[in-house]
């Protein structure tokens, strides 16, 4: 019996910490440019025809033109003609410690990774080279946000490139503090299983 009661306060106490690590976070909504595509030239739409398209949990593939159910290119907005800033609202006012941005890189079709981002009015070189060629991939950016609206916009400078995002994800860490404090409350679950 002792060892399942170890067993399952060391599963507890994983499953604790995994949760504990970072808590994904959802705008109530958000305001962005549509997006471009047939209008410029592309024989795909690559507009948010949804208003939810950044945040609707479905990934683009990456092979970027790929028809995932909805359509080609379908999950993936893109503008070539703006450096796009999106407002996210939160309600209430949340604490942002990380942003997963999630992007395409295809040099050979124009689609390109930005290589400044600007997060409530601070500007942050990211490097490209993170994507890989010709797939998908997430920049992630650390800092420190509690707000109830965060605006961030894409500036890559070169109106001939396209720029291409299919999600965009939000989490919060717990405060160390209390992160220190699920060791204590396994080894209390553990000691009141013993005893009983």
């Amino acid at each position: 019996m002792g060892v399942l009661v170890k067993g399952f306060g060391a599963v507890v106490l994983g499953a604790c910490v995994a949760s504990a690590v970072a808590q994904q976070r959802y705008s109530v909504s958000y305001s962005a440019p549509t997006g471009d595509g047939v209008a410029q030239g592309l024989p795909y739409d690559l507009t948010d025809q949804t208003g939810r398209q950044l945040q609707d949990r479905i990934p683009g593939a990456d092979q970027w033109r790929a028809n995932l159910g909805q359509g080609a290119a379908y999950e993936w907005v893109g503008w070539r003609n703006a450096e796009p800033a999106i407002e996210f609202r939160f309600a209430p006012a949340t604490r942002i410690d990380r942003i997963r941005i999630g992007f395409a890189r295809n040099e050979s079709s124009r689609i390109y990774v930005p290589p400044v981002i600007i997060l409530n009015w601070v500007f942050y070189n990211i490097n490209p080279a993170l994507v890989a060629p010709n797939s998908r991939g997430f920049i992630t950016v650390l800092g420190r946000w509690e707000t109830e609206t965060l605006r961030l916009q894409l500036v890559d400078g070169n109106t001939q490139r396209w720029i291409l995002v299919d999600e965009i994800e939000f989490y919060s860490v717990p405060e160390p503090a209390s992160v220190l404090l699920l060791p204590a409350a396994a080894l209390l679950v553990m000691r009141r299983r013993r005893v009983s």
